[in-house]
């Protein structure tokens, strides 16, 4: 019986394999990317303004920015990276008191309060 070998089968194939190797390599390794971690919003950095953004209604796609005076970044979607869900459906509007925030959610028929020092859920009013 004779055995059949990769080489005698495919000969273009293999000639080619190691080259197509390398290159799927760099590719994947080109293709990486550095994510650069925002620093965590403090309360002694708040020096700028809330921005309320309701939203479409009915999709539950609201959230709070920050826009920071000195620096001139706005910081997007805050609720969304501190908590990992949205707030709710139509953000109506956010007020501060001491060390904590209220954001009333309109349509979700709720008021979220936030710490102010990491916009981390404190508790959810429902009524």
């Amino acid at each position: 019986m004779k055995k059949f070998r990769l080489k005698t089968l495919f000969p273009a194939f293999t000639a080619v394999f190691p080259a197509f190797a390398l290159i799927t390599v760099l590719l994947l390794v080109s293709s990486c990317e550095k994510v650069v971690d925002e620093p965590p919003l403090t309360i002694n950095n708040l020096k700028g303004m809330f921005v309320v953004c309701e939203g479409v209604y009915g999709q539950a796609n609201g959230d709070i920015s920050f826009y920071d005076s000195k620096t001139g970044q706005t910081t997007k979607n805050l609720y969304y990276s501190a908590n990992g869900a949205e707030p709710g459906d139509v953000v109506q509007s956010f007020a501060i008191a001491d060390t904590l925030g209220f954001i009333v959610v309109n349509n979700s028929q709720k008021v979220t309060v936030v710490n102010m020092k990491n916009f981390k859920v404190v508790k959810h009013i429902t009524g």
